[in-house]
């Protein structure tokens, strides 16, 4: 994967530190405290420590293409937001008061015969007083105001979950409103609207910027696909899919692919994406074209498997290839006077089906391709889009967790007379949700429902039980906060038996 060049164009007079991509951030002490210098709590000593650790940023800036974010932290705990290039060049974040002084911003170089200055020196206006020499700054007046990039060790302002830390090993200032944008990917990538109005991917571990592109209109559904020599990041939303070129690090706009049908509402957890356009008709990708297909009547639009749509109808499940030809396969051991309500292809080898029966609804969930029965349990028929699993190893549909193994109702892993247990986020290794108003979670391992602090704020994602990503709010900033995780083992599990 091609790393953002964020310091591909700023070998010109021209460059904008604002425009460095906010994260991930470096913290830097020391300049006015010898005793007490550090790169991300990192230490360093001796009389040369501070000039390495400024050798540690330029390093940074220059892994990153170019350049990086610093936050300066004086003794008496003033901060000032900088950025680190990869020559060696300090700047202030801060803009320049007037078009004149943005005329004069020099460039100052801060690598002499490929060491540091001792000395080093922050770029602000042209002349002598917007030059300060850092290390010995006094606090500057007025104060700057609050950072708005906390990176490293940012404290988290709500209440963690049980054993996920407070202090943050990255975080970043998201768009306000966007939590649900905040997608993991299965290559270990994390999505997210960044506080400059772009869509990004950056490494789920450290946090390090790995690609951006312009922000859509709307943020559904985000995929990876392998479209013949392209790798491309898919975005389906009700009309249509935006697909951005991976290969391109700063890709300006996403291309929009529409649908034949202004709505439509798409099917996305099967090995791609069906658009169902209602009327018995469905549009789906092939190759780097939509192709239109019907629906036979009476069954219902399922997802796509294998490049085919995928349907269900009364006596088992269709595939329906891009020449419109479907192929019918019984399922077993459907439900006695079933009439299909809804499906969906989870995965590529679960299907997941709700019927209506004289007793009420039931949902089923049935492996493919040879439609051999995993289990049955009545549900409420809510109408609730289903959650899916990074890895797409479980779901959670109709409040019943499916895996390959097997189907449960949330409902039998809470005491009788309680409430139930109601799903929101769904990883790799467990259920995240409430009981009530009490956050709770449940490890798909072990089907121990464990109960949270009620005031726990829920995280959006988990990546290997190591990182939980919780998103909040401080001041007027929207941070998404990557939090170590370091969960107690729970006791053995009766599997919520009566």
């Amino acid at each position: 994967m091609t790393k953002q060049g964020a310091g591909q164009e700023q070998r010109t007079a021209e460059f904008d530190p604002s425009a460095v991509p906010p994260y991930p951030v470096i913290t830097l002490t020391g300049a006015d405290d010898p005793d007490n210098v550090t790169v991300d709590q990192q230490k360093f000593e001796g009389e040369d420590a501070y000039d390495r650790a400024l050798q540690t940023c330029v390093a940074r800036a220059a892994e990153l293409g170019g350049s990086v974010r610093v936050r300066g932290v004086a003794k008496d705990g003033t901060e000032w937001p900088l950025v680190v290039t990869a020559d060696g060049e300090l700047h202030e974040l801060t803009p320049s008061s007037t078009t004149q002084d943005r005329a004069r911003l020099s460039r100052r170089r801060l690598l002499v015969g490929g060491g540091l200055l001792a000395s080093m020196l922050v770029v602000g206006g042209g002349s002598v007083g917007g030059v300060i020499a850092w290390r010995n700054a006094q606090k500057p007046e007025p104060p700057p105001p609050p950072p708005k990039f906390p990176g490293k060790g940012a404290n988290l302002p709500v209440v963690p979950p049980d054993g996920v830390d407070t202090q943050a090993q990255w975080a970043v200032v998201i768009n306000d409103g966007t939590e649900r944008a905040v997608q993991l990917l299965p290559n270990g990538q994390l999505a997210l609207p960044s506080s400059d109005g772009r869509l990004v991917l950056v490494d789920a571990v450290t946090g390090q910027l790995q690609w951006a592109g312009g922000m859509p209109s709307r943020i559904g559904s985000l995929d990876i696909l392998e479209l013949e020599d392209a790798t491309m990041l898919a975005n389906y939303t009700q009309s249509g899919i935006d697909m951005w070129d991976l290969a391109d690090p700063d890709a300006p706009a996403a291309h929009h692919v529409e649908l034949n049908h202004q709505t439509s509402t798409p099917l996305t957890l099967g090995d791609g994406a069906l658009f169902a356009l209602g009327s018995q008709t469905a549009q789906f990708l092939v190759g780097r074209e939509l192709v239109l297909v019907d629906i036979p009547v009476p069954a219902v639009p399922a997802g796509v498997r294998e490049q085919k749509a995928i349907a269900v109808d009364h006596t088992g499940w269709l595939e329906i290839d891009a020449a419109n030809t479907p192929t019918h396969t019984a399922l077993a051991d459907l439900p006695a006077g079933a009439r299909i309500e809804d499906a969906r292809v989870l995965g590529t080898e679960v299907l997941a089906s709700r019927w209506e029966t004289p007793q009420g609804s039931v949902l089923t969930a049935h492996t493919l391709p040879n439609g051999a029965l995993i289990g049955e349990v009545p549900v409420s028929g809510n109408g609730q889009p289903p959650l899916a699993s990074p890895s797409g190893v479980a779901w959670v549909w109709e409040e019943t967790l499916i895996t390959a193994a097997d189907v449960s109702s949330l409902e039998r892993y809470t005491d009788e007379g309680a409430s139930e247990f109601s799903a929101h986020v769904i990883t790799d290794t467990e259920v995240w949700g409430q009981v009530g108003e009490v956050p709770a979670r449940l490890p798909l391992d072990t089907r121990q429902l464990q109960m949270d602090d009620p005031d726990a704020h829920l995280p959006v994602a988990t990546l290997d039980n190591s990182l939980a990503f919780i998103v909040a709010t401080k001041l007027e900033d929207t941070i998404l906060h990557a939090l170590a995780m370091d969960l107690p083992s729970p006791a053995p599990s009766d599997e919520g038996g009566d």
